[in-house]
């Protein structure tokens, strides 16, 4: 798998122009998280359609596949016809290109061998989202783990010592999955046990239920992407907003918990899936408000700072596993989408954030999303001109783009889209 991932490097500094003249090179295609080719030219597409499998239950409770009415998802989700040909003064350098490689060369790919699998030990209670795959090799149900874990966007942190993969979804449900061989007669087979650790989302039993058939060799459910249940809650218009007054009490707080309520609500607010896109607009346009100065500001501290009280380090752990950062950086690039006001000096104060989470992408591909999704919106709603690190922001991109092909598919189409725009 190294190998491949190291072939790919060449690829995509290929597809991207590295040639110290500034010449660029056709597009080569792009890659699935298992290193194989999607949508090059010469080769045929590869698509999934949904097979209606027998309905397994997961514990104790039932896992049905979801409606077949759902459309099936693209294992090319992706692609880019043509050469990307950007107008900036410089090209990848080969410090990039040397920095990709460290990339795909790193402990966070995981390859894991037969050997490498413990054999499950005495007396361990297995939970009951575990499965077990026969007749496989470890490598094998490693891969697939990968892609489906890549096509779903979990953001995952490999361990091929320990044949362990921590992850957290979007929706901030953070669990883990472990490898473990059978013993005695069934030392042939793989387990795969999921364990959830913190969160709650009712999506959830959908990703679990993907993993795992996923690990079993068989095509897993579409993604369920939730739809307002009535049309822009229309209807709803002559019901007032609640006072975005709550929310700078609670964010003023001292109790931590009143934060974290106040930073989730703010965030649901502004998210138009969840309330209607003119719910979400009029919230904005009250948090951008002049008695609102002090709460936006907060927002715009917890994206620079990463925390929901400046410059507190103790709490850092805390607020990773509340995804504040996450949630004030969804808020604003719903601001940039809809905003109409002047804003530029609040965004470029962002833009030390923004790189460094672009540049780490591998370390944590969900902050490099919404990172990816900020600059998006500013790059399709005239506020390009408020980054001032522009190359720097693009050659940022470009490793993004490449975690992203490697293990998030949200992060490869939002780096993608942002590379389109700036080329």
């Amino acid at each position: 798998m190294l190998e491949n991932q190291l072939n790919l490097t060449s690829s995509l500094l290929e597809d991207t122009g590295s040639e110290d003249n500034g010449s660029t090179s056709n597009s080569k295609g792009f890659w699935t998280a298992g290193g194989l080719p999607s949508c090059s030219k010469g080769l045929p597409l590869i698509t999934s359609g949904f097979v209606n499998h027998v309905n397994r239950s997961v514990g104790s409770f039932s896992m049905a596949p979801p409606s077949l009415s759902m459309s099936p998802p693209s294992l090319c989700t992706f692609g880019v016809e043509g050469p990307i040909a950007p107008h900036y003064s410089h090209l990848p350098s080969l410090k990039i290109k040397e920095r990709l490689t460290d990339i795909a060369s790193s402990k966070d790919l995981w390859e894991v061998t037969d050997s490498s699998v413990p054999t499950l030990p005495e007396h361990h209670p297995l939970e009951r989202t575990a499965v077990f795959v026969p007749h496989t090799s470890a490598s094998t149900v490693a891969s697939r783990v990968i892609d489906v874990l890549s096509e779903r966007s979990i953001s995952s942190k490999f361990y091929k010592d320990k044949a362990k993969v921590k992850c957290v979804t979007s929706y901030n449900v953070d669990f883990r999955i472990r490898l473990y061989r059978g013993k005695g007669k069934f030392s042939h087979g793989i387990i795969v046990e999921l364990q959830r650790r913190f969160g709650y989302s009712p999506y959830f039993q959908t990703e679990t239920q993907a993993i795992l058939d996923a690990a079993e060799g068989n095509i897993a459910a579409p993604q369920y992407t939730p739809h307002t249940s009535v049309s822009d809650n229309d209807t709803l218009d002559s019901v007032p907003l609640p006072s975005l007054d709550l929310f700078s009490k609670l964010i003023s707080s001292s109790k931590y918990d009143s934060q974290v309520l106040a930073i989730n609500g703010l965030a649901a607010l502004t998210d138009s899936v969840k309330v209607g896109l003119v719910k979400a607009e009029n919230t904005i346009k009250s948090l951008l408000s002049k008695e609102n100065e002090a709460l936006y500001s907060h927002v715009f501290n917890i994206v620079r700072s990463g925390h929901l009280k400046v410059n507190d380090q103790a709490q850092g752990s805390i607020d990773k596993q509340f995804a504040v950062q996450e949630k004030a950086m969804a808020i604003v690039a719903r601001v940039v989408k809809h905003s109409k006001t002047a804003i530029c000096d609040s965004l470029k104060s962002l833009t030390p954030v923004l790189l460094s989470s672009l540049k780490n992408a591998h370390e944590d591909t969900r902050l490099a999303s919404y990172s990816a999704s900020i600059i998006l919106e500013m790059l399709k709603n005239s506020y390009d001109n408020c980054l001032p690190e522009t190359n720097e922001i693009f050659n940022a991109m470009i490793q993004a783009r490449f975690v992203g092909e490697l293990q998030n598919n949200r992060l490869s189409e939002l780096s993608n889209h942002c590379i389109r725009l700036m080329a």
